[in-house]
C-alpha cells in the first residue's frame, strides 16, 4: 500500500489571517440605509456609489461593509 501522508502534508506553511473580510447587509432602500449607516459611522454619503447600481459599500482597513438591496442593477454602465 502507498504512502499518501505527503498528499495531505506540506512542510509549507499557509499564513491565515483570522478576520472577516466582508460584512453583506441586506436592505430595502439603499439609500435610506446608505444615510443611516453613513450617519452612524460618522462618514459623508459617497455620491458615486449611489450609481443606479444595487449595492452601496463602505471601505475599511481589511473590512468592507457592504449594503445590497438584492434589486436588478438599473445602470447597466455601473456594472463592471
Amino acid at each position: 500500500m502507498a504512502n499518501h501522508e505527503s498528499v495531505f502534508y506540506s512542510t509549507t506553511e499557509i499564513p491565515l489571517v483570522n478576520r472577516v473580510a466582508s460584512v453583506f447587509v441586506h436592505m430595502t432602500d439603499l439609500r435610506r440605509s446608505a444615510e443611516w449607516y453613513s450617519r452612524l459611522l460618522g462618514l459623508p454619503v459617497m455620491e458615486e456609489r449611489m450609481n443606479g447600481g444595487p449595492v452601496y459599500w463602505f471601505d475599511f482597513a481589511g473590512t468592507h461593509l457592504i449594503l445590497d438591496s438584492k434589486k436588478p442593477c438599473r445602470n447597466k454602465s455601473a456594472v463592471a
